[in-house]
């Protein structure tokens, strides 16, 4: 499981200058790495009680969709709400904590790579 935060700003322009670089890079490590990779991401969405934010996951087989003024990206298998804003300020311990809900086993193994 590799936890990439922003996945959810990739395909929105206002949010990420070239972000489709950064999806095209996406698709290139499920190319390479296939059924053994997955990707958790803070996914956030509007509603009248205010920001909602879910812990998500995609794979390979996850379908490609576009909202309006949207990049395509793929759409997650799993979403997990969560009770509130996810990155609490310590940074780089608080940001592979979206991917632990979808880990498995006894021993994790977290190694931070700059994006």
């Amino acid at each position: 499981v590799l936890a990439m935060q922003r996945y959810a700003y990739f395909s929105d322009p206002a949010k990420i200058k070239d972000g489709h670089r950064h999806l095209e890079a996406v698709e290139a490590l499920f190319a390479a790495f296939g059924a053994h990779l997955k990707i958790a991401f803070i996914d956030e969405e509007d509603g009248p009680e205010g920001r909602r934010y879910f812990s998500a996951l995609i794979d390979r087989t996850c379908p490609m969709a576009s909202k309006p003024g949207r990049l395509p990206s793929r759409q997650p298998k799993y979403r997990i709400e969560l009770p509130g804003y996810p990155i609490l300020g310590h940074g780089k311990s608080d940001n592979q904590n979206c991917a632990v809900i979808f880990a498995r086993g006894e021993v994790l193994q977290r190694i931070d790579c700059n994006q």
